[in-house]
């Protein structure tokens, strides 16, 4: 019975949410759950002011050397992604700054205030820093750092063979999630056909069908990617093996409705003008 009463107050507690334990932490919270909810209501300039005006609120908070929860720190993470997300990176290299300020030595918030410092220093135009500060995280054993410099030295330093070589070394690193390096290798290949560099685009695409995943996940992505491989091969006039992939492709039983049409059309024109 005792176990019951204890778990039902541990239900109820989460319920209502972290209670704060200062009065510099209440208007730290009432002022981010107006931001947040600005944010909610797509008006994120206005949830951007509202989070900064919470700072001088986290520096008293600060003075009184409170005990940080997880939400107060949380806070500072979320409204630099907003501050990233509409291209503010001075607000974005303010906000991380705090967070690292505050995080003291806990090392899971100041990787992630370092990581947010990256992007923000790279969308700053301050790429060097950029390119350091991933270079120390990967040094500390941050995984995702290891993805996010491989595409700031493609995309941003120039850097194509250093970037690239890194950028498969993580697509390869099952630490990151895999949804992720998905979308990244995705979006890489189809940047690399635009730059007019096809044998990029099809080495990319062809990581994808190798890439190290969970199976539903691998037999949900790996169809796109083979039916990109086919119209590669077609445009190089190699119409067999390019059926071979929209046919493996339109045969994949996680392959998604729109993935089915692009290879069975794709098939037929081939087949028309046969």
């Amino acid at each position: 019975m005792l176990r019951h009463l204890l778990v039902l107050c541990l239900i109820l507690h989460a319920a209502a949410g972290e209670v704060p334990a200062t009065p510099q932490q209440a208007a730290i919270q009432q002022a981010m759950e107006v931001a947040r909810k600005l944010d909610r209501e797509r008006k994120p300039e206005p949830a951007l002011a509202a989070a900064l005006a919470a700072l001088p609120a986290y520096d008293a908070a600060a003075a009184a050397k409170v005990q940080w929860s997880w939400s107060d720190l949380d806070h500072l993470r979320w409204a630099g992604g907003v501050a990233r997300r509409i291209k503010r990176p001075d607000d974005a290299a303010l906000l991380a700054e705090k967070l690292l300020a505050l995080a003291g030595d806990d090392k899971g918030w100041t990787s992630g205030a370092r990581t947010d410092l990256a992007m923000a220093r790279a969308l700053q135009g301050r790429t060097a820093e950029a390119d350091a500060i991933y270079a120390e995280l990967i040094a500390a054993g941050n995984d995702d750092a290891q993805l996010n410099r491989a595409l700031l030295l493609l995309r941003e330093l120039d850097r194509r063979d250093e970037g690239m070589q890194l950028f498969e070394q993580a697509l390869a690193n099952e630490k990151i999630a895999g949804w992720r390096r998905y979308n990244e290798a995705y979006d890489e290949a189809r940047r690399q056909c635009s730059l007019g560099d096809i044998a990029a685009a099809e080495r990319l695409y062809s990581l994808i069908q190798s890439m190290p995943a969970k199976a539903d996940e691998q037999a949900k992505r790996s169809p796109a990617a083979l039916v990109e491989l086919g119209a590669i091969a077609e445009g190089r006039g190699d119409a067999t093996r390019a059926k071979h992939l929209y046919a493996k492709a339109l045969a994949s039983e996680g392959a998604d409705a729109g993935t089915r049409v692009r290879a069975r059309n794709a098939l037929e024109a081939i087949a028309y003008f046969e």
